[in-house]
């Protein structure tokens, strides 16, 4: 089923969007005591834009959109990217991107709760709805898997909004996307009424 939707739809999607973007960068700068940044950020309602080229495998978490709307948010970072986290996250165990600690995956795991929740309770308030995330989930993935997950996971009545969370001081920018439902755009025109 393929939607179409206006100009003013995509605006209000974008605009909320938008904020709750910068409430998860916050949320993920004072986690690791940096100042973070939402760049590149695409709105679409097709196949996600192809942000994932310089990923030659990646840690993907991912957490489930329950409640009033429904979606998911995804994490998804590099090797340099999951080590930087973790270090700043105050995890000192030996790095080995094949084989984490349950400390690091913890760490990655709640940083992903953490920024999932920051913008969840952001869209909940705009939009005087109820919505939580689930349990994120932890999985590492290939280039080629990751193509092949968000190709699946996205289909042409999805919203879906990437963005990057970059850091000026480590030069590391992991992949924040999100995909809702369509019907995420009447929550937002009854929340407006």
């Amino acid at each position: 089923m393929t939607n179409v939707f206006n100009d003013y739809d995509v605006a209000a999607v974008r605009d909320l969007m938008n904020g709750a973007l910068l409430q998860a960068a916050d949320a993920f700068s004072k986690m690791v005591n940096d100042t973070l940044e939402v760049k590149e950020v695409n709105l679409t309602c097709t196949q996600p834009v192809d942000l994932f080229a310089h990923y030659t495998e990646a840690f993907l978490l991912t957490t489930e959109v329950k409640g009033e709307i429904q979606g998911k948010s995804y994490l998804l970072l590099d090797n340099e990217e999951a080590q930087v986290a973790i270090a700043k996250m105050r995890v000192n165990d030996p790095f080995n991107a094949d084989e984490l600690t349950i400390f690091q995956k913890s760490a990655l795991l709640e940083l992903d709760n953490v920024l999932s929740a920051a913008a969840l309770t952001w869209v909940a308030n705009r939009l005087n709805i109820f919505c939580y995330g689930d349990v994120p989930h932890l999985q590492k993935l290939t280039h080629t898997e990751i193509q092949s997950f968000f190709k699946a996971e996205a289909d042409s009545s999805s919203w879906i909004i990437q963005s990057k969370l970059y850091s000026h001081k480590d030069q590391t920018s992991p992949s924040f996307i999100w995909l809702f439902e369509p019907d995420m755009i009447y929550a937002i025109k009854k929340s407006t009424k």
